[in-house]
């Protein structure tokens, strides 16, 4: 086996959360993550199929240079490793990490911690809808490029109260991140993440310190990312970011937006 290059840049992997169990939505007939959401696609030789949800961030992912990717499924969610299987249709080789259960997202994300300790990590939600579709590849890009320890990929949002609000100062440096702010000036969240192996541990003793087995669970009972994020600001990590002002984000976990992509009343969900 040929040694690595030690000059090349680190192999980034994927980590894409798939926990939550989609209670906003009511009954469902699959996870949310596949859910078809079209148009149709050719499923290798076989016959075509509608596109589902998942396939956007997959997509991403691909474009951005990543070549494998964990999933993080809550115990029960079968139908998401039976549909995506080990290798997505745009190439990304797909394992999955499966949790009894979960009480965050920042849990979720800290249960592949083993699998990605000494990888630079790139996170998406599969159940968010970006433009534009390179997206990711411009995050990678800047991470590479500076000596952040976290990049973001920032994106419009008319729902501050329900988002991680992000403020930013000179060159894209994030100075401040709000946490589903009743009132803000702020027009941009995080909807992509990408970070160095630094952080991946720094994460992971964040998750520990602050986790159920912590019992210091924040006001509320729930451990945020964006608190997380806010906490590695005040100890001095650098957080940098790419902003996509004429982008979009759609999160089809919420019942209004995944009616906008089902009705295609939105042309911005034929884009994805």
């Amino acid at each position: 086996m040929a040694a690595r290059d030690p000059a090349a840049p680190l192999e980034i992997v994927g980590l894409v959360p798939a926990a939550g169990r989609a209670t906003r939505l009511g009954p469902l007939p699959c996870s949310k993550e596949i859910l078809p959401l079209g148009p149709m696609v050719a499923a290798g030789s076989g016959p075509t199929r509608p596109r589902v949800a998942a396939e956007g961030l997959l997509d991403q992912l691909a474009g951005a240079g990543v070549g494998r990717a964990w999933i993080v499924l809550a115990s029960g969610k079968w139908d998401v490793p039976a549909f995506l299987g080990a290798r997505s249709a745009s190439g990304v080789d797909l394992a999955y990490r499966i949790l009894p259960s979960s009480g965050s997202v920042v849990e979720t994300l800290d249960a592949a911690w083993a699998f990605l300790r000494g990888h630079p990590v790139a996170l998406g939600f599969p159940d968010v809808l970006l433009s534009p579709a390179d997206a990711l590849a411009r995050v990678v890009e800047r991470h590479r490029a500076t000596d952040e320890e976290v990049t973001l990929g920032l994106f419009p949002t008319d729902r501050p109260d329900k988002s991680d609000m992000v403020a930013t100062g000179d060159g894209g440096r994030v100075t401040a991140i709000r946490v589903k702010p009743e009132e803000t000036e702020l027009e941009l969240t995080w909807m992509l993440a990408v970070w160095s192996p630094a952080f991946g541990d720094w994460l992971h003793d964040y998750a520990r310190r602050h986790g159920a087995a912590g019992g210091r669970v924040p006001p509320g009972g729930e451990l945020h990312p964006g608190t997380a994020l806010g906490e590695a600001l005040a100890e001095g990590i650098a957080i940098g970011s790419v902003a996509f002002p004429d982008g979009s984000s759609l999160d089809i976990g919420t019942p209004d937006e995944l009616a906008r992509v089902l009705g295609r009343g939105n042309p911005e969900a034929e884009t994805w």
